[in-house]
């Protein structure tokens, strides 16, 4: 108990990702950003904070924002100009770091509450959207919540209560503690923001559309070292199962998007080859499978566009295309974008 009650002081005090404390770090971003600069940084980031913070204190009213997690973070407003879309459109990619469906209801909360819901959502959805409940970052918890309410689900009593227990958990969750501990090691010195004209550089750089670019050792990786990565995941079992209330909840959000004429366009995005074979062989990883069926048939019910597919073959990818195992370069999202709906999986 001592040991928790150490490393539950370490996380409160440094909180690595923002959750205990306002968010300085994260408003010091968007004020660089909102200045019309990139930013270039290595701190440990609360993306939800950083996102309410951006939407919050954002003059410009935008009509086409992308919600998903950092398998969509490269989409830029340029990808968008194969789809019959405005070309004076107000872009920005609203992404956080491995998003729940909580998260994005929670960021469009925040464009809601602001009174002004982008007209056009580029929707990235992966398969844990389906299974996982509440949010990834703690400091959005109020946003999902009252979104819940907003788009007409009630939540049980039981998940009103993980919103208030994850927060707390954080304090002893193994990642938190280590960058806690790291960054007390390596103070904050060399993890300061610098404001950059540039798109590309040693380290991760957030661009003032909200996309962010990989640093260069990822830009450089070999074709062989992203196969190997691949490799690793395919050692994992699968446990990942579609989750009923999740699909309520997507449904119920969806409505609402649908209800206030906003023009949800989903995309999904392709796993690395290794990955989705991985995914179709292994029974704990079919839902990735039965995930994708279950978006086609429900946008084909409510006519929403789907762009992509789980499936990396239908596009002719291979670990050229990717920077990891689950993270596609910009030049095959863009093509994914140029092909347009395909259509159901065979």
């Amino acid at each position: 108990m001592l040991v928790l009650g150490v490393a539950a002081t370490i996380t409160y005090i440094e909180d690595p990702g923002g959750v205990f404390h306002s968010g300085t770090y994260e408003g010091e971003m968007v004020d660089i950003l909102l200045s019309g600069h990139n930013v270039t940084f290595k701190e440990n980031v609360d993306w939800g904070g950083f996102q309410s913070t951006f939407i919050t204190r954002d003059l410009i009213s935008r009509d086409t924002i992308v919600l998903g997690s950092s398998r969509v973070m490269v989409i830029s407003n340029a990808m968008l100009d194969t789809l019959p879309l405005p070309k004076d459109r107000k872009f920005l990619n609203n992404w956080v770091a491995d998003a729940k469906l909580g998260d994005e209801i929670a960021i469009v909360m925040c464009y809601a509450e602001k009174g002004e819901i982008p007209g056009t959502i580029i929707f990235g959805l992966d398969p844990p959207s389906f299974y996982r409940a509440g949010v990834k970052f703690p400091s959005l918890n109020m946003q999902y919540t009252r979104g819940l309410k907003r788009i007409g689900y009630s939540p049980r009593v039981q998940d009103e209560l993980s919103l208030l227990d994850n927060k707390y958990f954080e304090l002893i969750s193994y990642p938190n503690v280590i960058a806690a501990i790291n960054k007390i090691r390596s103070g904050r010195a060399d993890k300061n923001l610098t404001p950059t004209d540039e798109i590309y550089g040693e380290d991760w750089i957030n661009s003032w559309d909200g996309t962010r670019t990989f640093p260069k050792v990822s830009r450089e990786i070999t074709a062989e070292k992203v196969e190997s990565g691949a490799r690793v995941f395919t050692s994992t079992t699968g446990t990942w199962k579609m989750n009923p209330d999740q699909l309520k909840i997507f449904d119920a959000f969806t409505g609402y998007l649908l209800e206030h004429h906003v023009r949800v366009i989903i995309i999904l995005p392709p796993w690395h080859p290794l990955i989705y074979q991985k995914f179709t062989a292994d029974p704990g990883y079919r839902m990735v499978l039965e995930s994708e069926d279950y978006v086609r048939r429900y946008a084909e019910a409510n006519n929403i566009t789907v762009i992509g597919s789980y499936d990396p073959i239908r596009y002719n990818l291979t670990s050229v295309d990717f920077y990891d195992e689950s993270h596609l370069k910009p030049d095959a999202i863009s093509r994914i974008f140029a092909a347009g709906d395909i259509g159901r999986r065979g």
